[in-house]
């Protein structure tokens, strides 16, 4: 969920995050199986994310007839000398979709960081 535009630091800072995603789905129905939800968005070049989808689509326990706002967040200490925080938010709009937002915070920076800017994006997700 971080995205650092700084080019020289994409291929180590995949290396280096230590991110942990918690997914936040509210359990109101009974008729919940594992799907996977493609995400659709554009990525900056050079641009780093703290995302749930790092490693391809996400697989999620869900009623896909009924669907509930899902929220996933990632904190992380990267190479630009700071701790970011960045949260997914998962939003249903119609039939096996969900709108999809990123935003990101810096919670704190080391004497002297790398200077990196704020990447948020938007787009959809695709219920399978």
């Amino acid at each position: 969920m971080l995205a650092l535009e700084v080019p020289a630091l994409k291929s180590i800072l995949v290396g280096v995050l230590a991110v942990g995603a918690l997914a936040v789905v509210p359990h109101r129905h009974r008729h919940h199986e594992k799907h996977r939800l493609v995400l659709h968005t554009e990525s900056r070049p050079h641009a780093l994310y703290l995302t749930a989808w790092e490693n391809g689509p996400v697989e999620v326990e869900l009623d896909a007839d009924h669907l509930q706002p899902i929220k996933f967040e990632m904190r992380a200490r990267v190479t630009d000398g700071c701790r970011w925080h960045g949260w997914e938010v998962l939003t249903p709009i119609g039939d096996h979709r969900y709108s999809y937002s990123y935003d990101e915070e810096k919670l704190s920076c080391d004497p002297n960081p790398i200077e990196t800017i704020r990447t948020p994006r938007t787009g959809w997700v695709e219920v399978q």
